[in-house]
């Protein structure tokens, strides 16, 4: 017949050439006439932009399809039957941005959203396989396999159902969508109705609701489930790489906007940790430019050691924080969290607070509040791009109302016969590529002082070498007007000048110096014989040995020596941030009161 021996491709070429402003190159296109009209295509070609990746946008091996001639005349086109084998499309941006999606001067503007509806075909049924490919900006390949790809209706009215399985980024991917019927889509006034579900080996998404942008998957507004047993698959479709593996649950509210992709009002589980509130937010970055993430997520405990020490990394008390920070990242986040109860590094912290930020060369903590033994702890802080993969952390952490013995308990130490509530500012400064890296070298000063309590009647007088203190009962206290201890360390070796309490009884000041690691302390202590009594023989002592069980004994010293462990003090070597909180303690001045 006429239809098998004409071949209309260099007529359909031409036109679709000059429609596009690209060229199209098609090797055969045969139609067989009737009723139902077959076409046959062969060795479809579209050309990319120039400065494209490839010199081919798209490229299509064979196609048939079996066509409604009436439909021609009046549309929409039915398709009984369309079949495209071997797809392969390549969507990109250009070096100057140009996006090769885009055809002709038309091309460079985006039309009205919904636009182009009432002319969809009506697909019968279609099969289709092939392999999307899409170059980000940053040259990153986000490649789509379909094996087979489906799209089944009985009738323009009826619903339509489209299934597809392959894989994203070499990740196995099925879709499976019951959406409204043909006649729905086609009113741009109507939100399309849809029920997808996606699925990742055992990582499944969910969404139910409606579009008012389908053609282009835009306008998205409904309920978003994702149920993702190991972080491993999300991991990989995001083509990201890394040891982090945790389960999520996530349910909400959600919507798709243009570059706006947001959950709102969501609940879940990260591990086992309940989320009672999350609130996701991506805006997409323009050509060239970051991406834009929100995070606000609410726990009732959230289990950290679990979460950094992984399934594959062994026990979670080696748990560690890489300190390496992007000077260009992909994506900048703004991140707020909190948790009635919090667990790390074997601790146990309640009503945490966390904001911070990820910004270029810049991690930011504006705030970390938790609550640990009865107190509460507020930090802010920095961390900084460094040389080789490392981050430079400066911190400030401040402290309130701590009682001493539950101190005393966190710090290691033995007994210390002191009651009461203390204060304390600290200051930090480190450089590494982990955070317990960075820990070791730290350079840090703090200041703990106390405005009241009470302290040990017979400490005072045997530090005093007081005769009343051999016979004083042990229990016996004494209020304190005020405590003070400044120190300075530095990669864990450190230095208290001075630590000063003064009482009802006598004012005692010590100097002297410390190990965190080595868990040994060595400090002199003299008391201030113009506060003691009497029968005060104010000899100097000193405190040797380890944190728990330190060794007390006489020391003798020069009157140098004494003028210098009374001499009043210099905070000058503090880092700046703590002066003024020290400045503040009348215990500071060796000569005051």
């Amino acid at each position: 017949m006429f239809g098998d021996r004409y071949n209309f491709a260099s007529l359909v070429s031409e036109r679709l050439t000059a429609s596009l402003d690209r060229k199209v190159a098609i090797a055969s296109l045969h139609v067989t006439p009737g009723r139902w009209l077959h076409a046959e295509l062969r060795d479809f070609r579209l050309d990319n932009l120039p400065g494209g990746s490839q010199p081919d946008m798209m490229t299509l091996p064979s196609a048939s399809a079996d066509i409604d001639a009436l439909s021609l005349l009046h549309g929409p086109v039915v398709l009984r039957t369309l079949r495209v084998s071997g797809l392969r499309l390549l969507l990109e941006h250009t070096a100057n941005g140009a996006k090769n999606w885009k055809f002709g001067a038309a091309g460079q503007t985006a039309p009205p959203r919904g636009n182009g509806r009432a002319d969809v075909p009506t697909l019968l049924d279609a099969e289709l396989t092939g392999d999307v490919v899409f170059r980000t900006s940053e040259g990153n390949v986000l490649d789509t396999n379909l094996d087979q790809a489906q799209i089944r209706t009985e009738a323009a009215d009826q619903p339509v159902r489209v299934t597809a399985s392959g894989s994203y980024n070499s990740n196995p991917v099925k879709l499976q969508a019951d959406l409204a019927s043909l006649d729905v889509l086609r009113d741009a006034a109507t939100p399309y109705p849809a029920d997808m579900h996606v699925t990742s080996g055992d990582t499944t998404l969910h969404f139910q609701g409606t579009l008012t942008d389908p053609l282009n998957a835009d306008g998205a507004k409904g309920r978003l489930e994702l149920d993702a047993p190991t972080a491993a698959t999300l991991l990989a479709i995001a083509g990201q790489s890394g040891d982090f593996d945790a389960s999520l649950r996530l349910a909400g509210p959600f919507e798709h906007d243009g570059l706006l992709w947001h959950l709102t009002r969501a609940s879940g589980a990260l591990n086992k940790d309940t989320i009672t509130a999350a609130d996701l937010k991506l805006v997409e970055g323009l050509h060239g430019k970051p991406d834009d993430v929100t995070v606000d997520l609410a726990f009732a405990r959230l289990d950290v050691d679990a979460l950094l020490g992984g399934k594959k990394k062994g026990p979670a008390a080696g748990a560690d924080v890489p300190l390496s920070v992007d000077r260009a990242p992909d994506t900048l986040i703004a991140a707020k969290l909190s948790a009635r109860e919090l667990a790390y590094a074997g601790l146990g912290f309640t009503d945490v607070t966390f904001g911070g930020s990820v910004k270029p060369g810049l991690i930011t903590v504006d705030v970390l509040s938790v609550g640990y033994l009865g107190a509460p702890f507020r930090a802010t802080g920095k961390i900084e791009a460094g040389p080789r993969d490392t981050g430079v952390v400066t911190a400030d952490v401040d402290m309130n109302r701590m009682d001493v013995q539950a101190l005393r308990k966190l710090l290691g130490f033995g007994d210390v016969p002191v009651l009461g509530q203390m204060d304390g500012r600290v200051s930090v400064e480190a450089a590494g590529a982990t955070l317990n890296q960075a820990a070791r070298g730290a350079r840090m000063s703090a200041v703990l002082a106390m405005n009241s309590g009470s302290i040990s009647r017979r400490i005072i007088e045997l530090a005093a070498i007081d005769a009343r203190g051999i016979f004083r009962s042990k229990g016996e206290m004494t209020p304190i007007s005020c405590l003070i201890a400044v120190l300075d360390i530095r990669a864990g070796a450190g230095t208290i000048s001075p630590i000063r309490i003064r009482s009802a009884n006598g004012t005692i000041t010590g100097r002297g110096s410390f190990d965190i690691y080595r868990h040994q302390i060595d400090i002199t202590v003299a008391s201030d014989a113009r506060t003691t009594g009497l029968l005060a023989l104010d000899v100097p002592v000193r405190i040797s040995g380890s944190f728990e069980s330190p060794a007390i004994r006489p020391a003798s010293l020069s009157a140098a020596g004494r003028a210098q462990l009374l001499a009043g003090d210099d905070i000058g070597r503090l880092l700046p941030s703590l002066r003024p909180f020290a400045r503040r303690s009348p215990c500071l001045n060796a000569g005051a009161g």
